[in-house]
């Protein structure tokens, strides 16, 4: 519940911005649909696990991993896959199915990370936390250090996996603006490897905690 009412106060804040009762164009409201989806990206990879490693350890910790995930990568659905409707942003399908993949990838990372941790907690809650926000960070500060947080044609390709590996720059850079590319949006391999690579690692996070009792 708590989650579900993050995602609508998100929402109503960031696309409040573009105007009253959504009257706006295209443009004016992509602008505000991707604050909102930076504020859900925020959600999913801090508040989220902030809030679950602040309570006490599940008693069945399989069951908690697969209903958190379900809960959040369901809802992060619901707010996503819509955007590609020409009432809403109007951005083309494959940049906003991969949002949706890449928002189902960290779901299962955090979920995963959860598990482990459930299931052997040794490290101190704080510990995992730090190390969360910190994996995060990496790709955006490397990134904007470096001159690679631009999404001109001529950045770097290890700019664009940088940036889609966290989930606080994830959903900026898949619908960034590409009108160079003579689209709204777009993605290339490198964005798809590193959605999948994603995943993967929260494959064998889930794996780890799956084995474990």
């Amino acid at each position: 519940m708590a989650w579900v009412c993050f995602l609508f106060a998100a929402a109503v804040l960031s696309l409040s911005l573009g105007g009253a009762l959504g009257l706006v164009s295209t443009d004016v409201y992509r602008g505000s649909a991707r604050v909102m989806l930076d504020v859900v990206g925020v959600g999913l990879g801090v508040l989220w696990p902030m809030l679950r490693l602040s309570q006490e350890t599940p008693a069945l910790v399989r069951r908690a991993m697969v209903q958190d995930a379900l809960v959040v990568l369901g809802t992060l659905q619901v707010v996503a896959l819509p955007q590609m409707l020409p009432w809403m942003g109007a951005w083309p399908s494959e940049p906003v199915l991969a949002l949706g993949a890449a928002y189902a990838a960290w779901a299962i990372v955090v979920s995963g990370v959860l598990g482990v941790w459930w299931s052997r907690p040794g490290a101190p809650a704080w510990l995992v936390m730090a190390g969360l926000v910190g994996m995060q960070c990496v790709g955006p500060v490397v990134t904007l250090l470096s001159g690679e947080w631009s999404r001109g044609p001529d950045r770097a390709w290890w700019g664009a996996v940088a940036l889609t590996a966290s989930p606080l720059t994830m959903a900026r850079e898949l619908l960034a603006d590409r009108t160079y590319l003579g689209a709204a949006a777009a993605v290339d391999g490198a964005h798809w490897a590193t959605i999948g690579a994603v995943g993967l690692m929260g494959g064998v996070l889930w794996a780890l905690a799956w084995q474990r009792r």
